[in-house]
């Protein structure tokens, strides 16, 4: 289920990025699955809900491969861990 217009805000690490569109948030949820990306928690979660929209704010936290975090510029000691 998703919304006509669905927008999403992600601020993490330093930098903030807007998605916009059903195209551009399943792309998003399918990269995190053919990556790896798909295993997150959140934690301190407040959430506020209107007639059209739902906000959340939270501190997140999401396990990556180390192949990942090698191709954003991290140093990883081993690419083939999680």
């Amino acid at each position: 289920m998703m919304v006509e217009h669905p927008v999403y805000h992600f601020h993490a690490l330093g930098i903030s990025t807007p998605l916009e569109g059903q195209d551009a948030i399943r792309g998003l949820y399918r990269t995190w699955a053919e990556t790896g990306e798909c295993v997150m928690y959140t934690d301190d979660e407040q959430i506020a809900v209107g007639d059209h929209m739902i906000a959340s704010m939270m501190t997140g936290y999401q396990f990556k491969p180390g192949k990942v975090l090698a191709a954003a510029g991290f140093d990883v000691d081993d690419e083939n861990a999680m």
